[in-house]
């Protein structure tokens, strides 16, 4: 909150204007001011409202030196002038109606003298204590917006306003609900970039981000609460480690290449799970290689047709799958070969043999030993 100090520059910077009285210049009781070597009651005179030469619109009066479309409470519009028929001796009880001179307006009447508790200030008997041109003294007129109490001028303020008084120096109406210099209370001011909200002051954030307070310092500050893993969704809402705000939510963060499926990170080419895709299971002795399920066979085999081969001695998968050995042929080390005894067929004659051999097989096969 800001210093008092502030107030008392306030102060020392305001320059508060006098107001020219004509009760040296020889002017009646009733005049104030001198406006052009005229004297007249800047207070009432709809040509000189407030100051000389201020002259009200059509349709207006000058009550109590500003102009207004209606007087005063407590005063009457007589010519465009906001008078108090109680004491105005130029219009005592009515407009128009003046008083001998000699005599004064008393309550609505010209008398000799005036009533008990009122003053005579200049042929116009007035209550001191709460007569707004003769407050506390004749001729000491509240200025506008003030009223007299207890012969002393006060500012008047709105239902919905309070009166400050800054150290008795000057008042001032403000509204406490909304003024950033007297939020909830009279010189209660926001800090910078705060305002007055209901009588608290606040952060103003903008458009998209919300105002949250810190539970330690009670800082307040703006956050985007769709993107604030702290503030996710709303303030002091934070997200569990290794989780991410998204559109206000919370989500799993999967470093690549892991993707996130549910609230898990998988590898979708090697999750026998999620294989090539979320909730993508592999079935019963498969596994997951490279995005496809494929047969989980032992060392040494070959998933071939559905099922685990030995491609070094399959026939029907030698070397590869889907590669058959012709009729009377054996896969020996995943080559076809002629199919021998080996107590009799491999005594033949070695020229006889190497010839049948790469008729079938090709040349230089070598005999199964």
């Amino acid at each position: 909150m800001r210093s008092m100090t502030v107030y008392a520059l306030i102060l020392a910077s305001v320059s508060i204007p006098s107001i020219v009285r004509a009760d040296d210049l020889g002017c009646p009781g009733e005049c104030i001011d001198v406006c052009n070597g005229v004297c007249t009651n800047t207070r009432t005179d709809r040509f000189n409202c407030g100051v000389c030469d201020n002259r009200c619109d059509s349709g207006q009066v000058c009550s109590l030196g500003l102009c207004a479309t209606t007087c005063a409470e407590g005063l009457a519009n007589c010519g465009g002038n906001c008078v108090n028929l109680r004491s105005d001796r130029f219009n005592c009880g009515g407009c128009g109606v003046s008083c001998p001179s000699g005599t004064v307006c008393s309550l609505n009447l010209c008398a000799t003298t005036c009533a008990e508790g009122l003053a005579n200030c200049g042929g116009n008997c007035v209550d001191l204590s709460d007569d707004r041109e003769n407050c506390g003294g004749c001729a000491v007129a509240c200025d506008p917006g003030e009223i007299c109490v207890d012969g002393n001028c006060r500012i008047t303020c709105t239902e919905s306003q309070t009166t400050c008084n800054f150290i008795g120096a000057f008042e001032y109406c403000a509204n406490t609900n909304t003024d950033e210099l007297n939020c909830g209370a009279c010189f209660n001011s926001c800090d910078p970039g705060e305002t007055c909200v209901d009588g608290n002051c606040r952060v103003v954030c903008l458009e998209g981000y919300t105002a949250c307070t810190t539970d330690i310092t009670f800082q307040t500050f703006c956050t985007n609460t769709n993107t604030d893993r702290l503030n996710c969704g709303q303030c002091g809402n934070p997200c569990p480690t290794g989780q991410t705000c998204v559109g206000g939510n919370c989500e799993l963060i999967c470093p690549l290449p892991l993707t996130r499926c549910g609230n898990l990170c998988v590898n979708l080419f090697t999750d026998e799970q999620n294989c090539g895709a979320c909730n993508n299971p592999c079935p019963q002795g498969h596994r997951c290689s490279f995005q496809t399920c494929e047969l989980n066979c032992p060392e040494g085999q070959t998933g071939c047709d559905g099922k685990c081969v030995s491609t070094q001695s399959d026939e029907e998968h030698c070397g590869a799958c889907n590669n058959p050995c012709p009729p009377g042929y054996a896969c020996t080390n995943g080559i076809c070969t002629t199919r021998f005894d080996a107590d009799r067929d491999c005594d033949v004659d070695l020229d006889d043999f190497r010839e049948f051999q790469s008729e079938f097989t090709g040349p230089d096969q070598p005999c199964p030993k």
